[in-house]
């Protein structure tokens, strides 16, 4: 009889929390134990749906994702390897609020890049109120099917899987999403104190502001009537000294992520260049990225890149210089005859073909070409000795590789010569 009273008790608490899973849930935190729910409208598995109790003795990592998310298709190859790697250990399921035909359009428009093998479930609401950051994230839970971690994609690694299954700790950062955050207010506008009224100049640094998602980027005072306002969220100092000395988006000393026309002489780098591998990227970005800040009144807009310069310099002991200097580079130069070259007119255009990874330039200007030739040949300095003066049409594939490049430009009268 004491035997059947506590199979009785036992059967009623599971009632319980799967009656709570056809209701309203409550979001888990670290440390907390997740329900026996069921994972429903699974593709990429026997079954279309199955309890989380299937997955009993293994670890679990659930990837939420969407189909917009480029970060999302990036990384495909390395979670389906992790999958491998691990496998009979752990099991990852991507878990998405997209439909199943919107899932279907994704991969037709990426063909090979959207191919995998792991399960998908399509058109959740169930676990995105268990988990429910609205950005791609993962939920990382142990064999015993406890929380250990809730954080944004880039963590994921072999060495943290191994901790994971070792019941070792993870200390990785929660992620977050602060969902009122304005970043067209200044920093203190929450504050029931509104001191904008009061100021007349201010410049304020921070260190990286966890759930503010704006990695790069400016924001000015729209009308410029009353003051003027610079500010950058989460950014690496290298990008801001662009902006300082060289102007932003489009920066003489290049994009955010582009180098080229930077020389650091310093004895350690690592503080201004982001890690090449993602998994370290994120405690990277807590050391090395910053929030600044600067404000004038609207009548000494035209001094306000000049002190960004004084404040960037000063506070992280910087010193910058503008100078030309000999480097080796690509000279873009003609070794034949231009005709096929030349435009047959029609809409300017420059268009990206993501499955045959073609650009297709049509009625353009050749300084378009080197842009492309730039973006492509990320290692190089790239610059036209052409001297065409013409639009040109041209089908370029693209390629990291220079003797693969010089061989598409040569069927055009084109060539890409190493040059100081």
């Amino acid at each position: 009889m004491k035997f059947t009273i506590i199979l009785a008790s036992t059967a009623a608490l599971f009632f319980s929390v799967r009656l709570q899973a056809q209701g309203q849930l409550k979001p888990l935190e670290v440390g907390e134990a997740i329900p026996d729910l069921t994972i429903s409208k699974l593709l990429n598995y026997p079954t279309t749906e199955v309890p989380l109790s299937h997955f009993a003795g293994k670890a679990l990592l659930l990837e939420f994702c969407n189909v917009y998310c480029s970060k999302c298709t990036e990384m495909i190859p390395q979670m389906e390897a992790l999958q491998k790697r691990f496998a009979g250990k752990l099991q990852i399921i991507r878990i998405t609020r997209n439909t199943r035909q919107q899932v279907k359009d994704w991969q037709s428009r990426y063909g090979s890049k959207a191919a995998m093998t792991l399960p998908m479930a399509v058109e959740d609401s169930t676990f995105i109120q268990l988990f429910p950051v609205k950005l791609p994230h993962h939920a990382w839970i142990d064999s015993r099917g406890v929380v250990r971690a809730i954080t944004q994609q880039t963590n994921i690694s072999e060495e943290r899987i191994r901790q994971l299954l070792a019941g070792e700790p993870l200390n990785l950062p929660e992620v977050q999403y602060l969902e009122n955050f304005d970043p067209k207010k200044p920093l203190y506008g929450d504050s029931s104190l509104n001191l904008q009224q009061y100021v007349q100049y201010h410049s304020v640094f921070t260190g990286y502001i966890n759930g503010i998602n704006n990695k790069v980027g400016y924001t000015l005072d729209p009308s410029g009537k009353h003051y003027t306002r610079l500010a950058f969220y989460n950014t690496p100092v290298k990008n801001m000294l662009k902006y300082a000395f060289g102007g932003y988006p489009e920066s003489k000393f290049g994009n955010p992520t582009d180098d080229r026309m930077l020389i650091f002489e310093v004895g350690d780098k690592s503080r201004f260049i982001p890690p090449a591998d993602e998994a370290e990227r994120a405690a990277w970005d807590w050391e090395n990225t910053w929030c600044y800040e600067v404000l004038v009144p609207a009548n000494h807009r035209r001094g306000l890149q000049e002190l960004m310069q004084q404040d960037l310099c000063r506070y992280f002991g910087v010193k910058v210089m503008i100078e030309k200097r000999k480097v080796t580079g690509l000279a873009l130069q003609g070794i034949g005859v231009y005709d096929s070259l030349l435009t047959r007119g029609g809409k300017t255009q420059t268009i990206y073909n993501s499955l045959s990874q073609t650009y297709q330039l049509k009625n353009v200007p050749a300084q378009k070409l080197v842009s492309t030739l730039k973006g492509m040949l990320e290692k190089y300095i790239v610059v036209d000795e052409t001297g065409i003066r013409e639009n040109i049409d041209m089908q370029l594939p693209r390629s990291e590789k220079l003797d693969e490049v010089n061989k598409s430009l040569k069927r055009y009268g084109l060539w890409l010569m190493v040059k100081e």
